[in-house]
């Protein structure tokens, strides 16, 4: 298992709470955001949708898997808003 603490670069709202959700998904690894006390699904829309993760907030990305790291790196970059 792994962790990261990260500040949020996006607004998760529909199109990047989806861009996320669909990216993860290709992922054997568990995949949480813990947010305000409460985990988040990162492979479930509407549940990150419901996080209301803005901007500047403090998160934390847990992965637990066989392919954490690599997930971790791909979660990180979409939550930070890194272009290619």
């Amino acid at each position: 298992m792994i962790t990261k603490s990260i500040i949020s670069g996006v607004v998760l709202h529909a199109r990047p709470a989806g861009i996320l959700a669909k990216v993860v998904k290709n992922y054997k690894c568990d995949i949480k955001i813990k947010f305000n006390g409460l985990d988040y699904n990162a492979k479930n829309l509407l549940v990150l949708m419901k996080s209301c993760i803005k901007i500047g907030d403090c998160i934390e990305i847990i992965c637990n898997g066989e392919d954490e790291l690599e997930a971790m790196s791909v979660v990180e970059k979409i939550l930070l808003d890194e272009k290619d």
